[in-house]
């Protein structure tokens, strides 16, 4: 992917916009999938599809509205490309989808939606809010890693550990941060 789109800055950057991308791809994709498999027959039409979603979505994201489920914004992407297929399928056993049954699944899929958590910046207040529970040192060492961009053999050398722990206390913070983050979105979700 070529230049990165600028995200409004986070007080504590802990992760940059590629990342929260690769963030949201993990966690939008099957549902993407799922939703332009009910329109796209062909297996690789869906992948196609998909694949051109995410990049529509990176050169766009600056015109993203963080305070919206990234979702509906992701399939609405997705839907303008299913319709941009359909004009381009030269096989006439393709059948097009009509659009009023396409904004019912979308009406479908925005339900999912509704849920809180689903937004980045609930997620990034989770994040936040997690990272206070962490042991300072723990802290310390995802700052490094994050922030400052050093690997593990140089927060070794700076905080006179060994590698191996280094890369177990980022494993173990990591594992715990998404474990707490879990939590915080499925209380925020009323427990669902």
């Amino acid at each position: 992917m070529s230049e990165s789109p600028s995200l409004a800055p986070l007080e504590e950057p802990f992760v940059q916009p590629h990342e929260l991308f690769e963030i949201l791809v993990r966690e939008h994709e099957p549902r993407l999938r799922a939703f332009v498999n009910s329109l796209v027959r062909d297996p690789a039409g869906v992948d196609d599809v998909v694949q051109e979603s995410f990049l529509v979505a990176w050169r766009n994201l600056y015109r993203y509205d963080r305070g919206k489920p990234f979702g509906p914004w992701l399939r609405g992407i997705g839907r303008r490309l299913c319709f941009a297929h359909y004009r381009h399928v030269s096989d006439q056993r393709v059948t097009f989808v009509e659009e009023a049954v396409v904004d019912h699944l979308q009406d479908l899929y925005a339900l999912l939606d509704t849920a809180s958590g689903d937004t980045l910046d609930e997620q990034l207040v989770s994040l936040r809010k997690c990272l206070v529970g962490l042991p300072e040192h723990q802290r310390d060492v995802l700052r490094l890693h994050y922030e400052e961009d050093l690997g593990c053999n140089a927060i070794a050398d700076r905080q006179g550990r060994t590698r191996e722990s280094i890369k177990k206390l980022l494993q173990r913070s990591r594992a715990w941060l998404g474990r707490c983050i879990e939590q915080r979105i499925t209380a925020l979700q009323g427990g669902a």
